[in-house]
């Protein structure tokens, strides 16, 4: 969450010379007779190539100029051009620096991006007490997104209590993502008691904000109707607004009511083209569910080396399931070539990701010998392993096994 605001944004929230009106030959004359919010508003447009040539060189020239002067933004806007590389040499040090001035200087942008240096160990040394008390000092100075961020490291440092207030200071000053934050704790009953109706508001205020998970969550509220009358057809839209914004999971769960036919009609096609989204956003789930659409042939033409694919993309970004269902193609020959050892690898791999179907295919692999030594000592522990994950046939094999 390190640049929620973009600095061009901020450029022109300050007020401008009288003479200026963002003309940029009266802006220079005004910043050469030593008026310091004209240099900051020339600098800004040359930053963003308006009414002049782009040129961050110049810009940060004009910034400078500026910082130099006793302006305290001139200060954080140079500091964030050194903080990116754009027309000086990225230096996170000299970043610190800036940002240090800025802050000292009573502009707590400054002071939050400082602490995220801190935080980082970018440009300084490493240091958590002192991210904290800059990240406080944006926070009461009025900067939203630095209560926000500071909320996350109470929250990681399990102070729940501190975390709610200050997500919800964030919240209430039009953070989004911290309405998000603040929606979780009452979802998940994380220092304050577990809430569905109460998480949803949040979410909704997150969602109205842009902050495309909150719109998701609330989906996800709608979807099984927990604090909320369960509604497919609005849970379908707030996916949709999730998806619009970039968030793969919303992709993915949206997929899902079309290949259902939930809050919208049954579409197979749509369902993968979704599917696909998610995927390339890089949500393994989303991988897989597409590729057991080309596995089954639904909505698309049956194709087992894509499925192959997906499944491999799926399984090595964590997906249990993935694994396993490509360890089912090397089992059968199906898109691969048949390779038993191959299909033992990707079982185990399943097994360790607390998938009982892939144990109990392993374990299947130890009776008949097939890719591994043929041991029933280890077929039964396998059997027993997806037996205790609720997989009934591990059961039914582990008893056989056992007589």
């Amino acid at each position: 969450m390190k640049k929620i605001a973009i600095i061009i944004m901020l450029l022109f929230s300050i007020g401008v010379a009288k003479d200026s009106n963002l003309n940029p030959k009266e802006l220079e004359t005004n910043c050469n007779k030593g008026d310091m919010a004209s240099c900051i508003h020339l600098g800004g447009l040359y930053y963003q190539g308006q009414g002049v040539r782009q040129d961050y060189n110049k810009a940060a020239q004009l910034f400078q100029k500026a910082c130099d002067g006793g302006n305290a933004f001139g200060c954080y806007s140079l500091g964030s051009l050194y903080d990116k590389g754009k027309g000086v040499k990225q230096d996170y040090n000299k970043a610190a620096q800036l940002y240090q001035k800025a802050c000292d200087g009573g502009y707590t942008n400054g002071c939050y991006d400082l602490g995220y240096l801190y935080y980082k160990g970018q440009g300084v040394r490493q240091d958590y007490n002192k991210a904290t008390q800059l990240l406080q000092k944006a926070c009461d100075g009025g900067y939203a997104i630095g209560c926000s961020f500071l909320g996350i490291l109470y929250f990681k440092d399990k102070d729940y209590n501190k975390a709610t207030q200050l997500y919800q200071k964030a919240c209430d000053n039009g953070i989004a993502e911290g309405c998000d934050d603040l929606g979780n704790l009452y979802y998940y009953g994380w220092g304050v008691k577990q809430d569905y109706k109460k998480s949803a508001q949040p979410y909704q205020k997150a969602c109205d904000g842009g902050y495309a998970k909150g719109c998701y969550s609330l989906g996800d509220l709608y979807y099984y109707g927990w604090g909320v009358k369960q509604d497919y057809k609005k849970a379908a839209q707030l996916y949709q607004k999730a998806c619009n914004g970039e968030y793969a999971v919303g992709c993915s769960s949206l997929g899902i009511l079309y290949y259902d036919g939930q809050g919208v009609r049954q579409d197979y096609k749509k369902a993968a083209q979704l599917f696909q989204k998610a995927c390339d956003g890089e949500y393994a789930k989303g991988c897989y569910d597409l590729g057991n659409l080309y596995y089954y042939g639904w909505g698309i033409r049956q194709d087992y080396k894509k499925a192959a694919q997906l499944y491999q993309k799926a399984c090595d970004n964590g997906h249990a399931k993935g694994c396993s269902s490509l360890g089912i193609l090397y089992y059968d020959g199906q898109g691969v070539k048949q390779d038993y050892k191959k299909a033992a690898q990707l079982y185990q791999k399943a097994c360790d990701g607390g998938y009982a179907v892939g144990c109990s295919f392993l374990g299947l692999l130890y009776e008949k010998g097939y890719g591994v030594r043929q041991n029933n000592i280890t077929a039964k522990e396998l059997y027993g392993k997806a037996c205790d994950m609720g997989l009934q046939i591990g059961c039914d094999n582990y008893a056989r096994l056992n007589q």
